[in-house]
């Protein structure tokens, strides 16, 4: 039986996995907002960095060498840099007109709201769970009046 300490589905294991990435996301954004704007391009540039600046990333334990080479300490951070070097060169990617389904939220950041998960759903509306750096929320979203999200 799930939950008493037998399998879970893997919709379940899919859900748990989307919400630790967003989790990961807010504190990734939170070290990336303490970093200095030299360090924030080494990270994304790696391989063009500066031996001086690698060295303060490593002390930060933002890098590791692997095959002596500075890479970074995870691979959802390695996407997290992935993410920033495309906002960089093409700004954030946002396609207008798409129907969004709760799942598509969660992650997500809306006004200074990130989505953690879908909380219920009514008629006209979707309901989400969400986090401010100094509250948790809950509000509802309704798809035909804001189809660009």
């Amino acid at each position: 039986m799930p939950g008493l300490g037998g399998p879970r589905t893997p919709e379940v294991y899919q859900k748990v996995r989307k919400r630790f990435l967003a989790e990961a996301e807010d504190h990734y954004r939170y070290l990336w907002a303490q970093l200095s704007s030299t360090q924030q391009m080494a990270l994304v540039h790696l391989d063009q960095a500066t031996e001086p600046v690698i060295r303060v990333l490593r002390v930060k334990s933002l890098v590791q060498d692997r095959d002596g080479k500075p890479v970074p300490f995870s691979p959802t951070f390695a996407e997290f840099l992935e993410r920033q070097r495309a906002e960089q060169t093409m700004g954030p990617i946002i396609l207008p007109g798409t129907a969004v389904t709760p799942s598509d939220l969660t992650g997500r950041t809306l006004g200074g709201y990130r989505v953690l998960a879908p909380a219920g759903q009514g008629g006209m509306a979707d309901v989400y769970q969400g986090y401010q750096p100094r509250s948790t929320v809950t509000w509802r979203s309704n798809p035909r009046a804001t189809p660009g999200l």
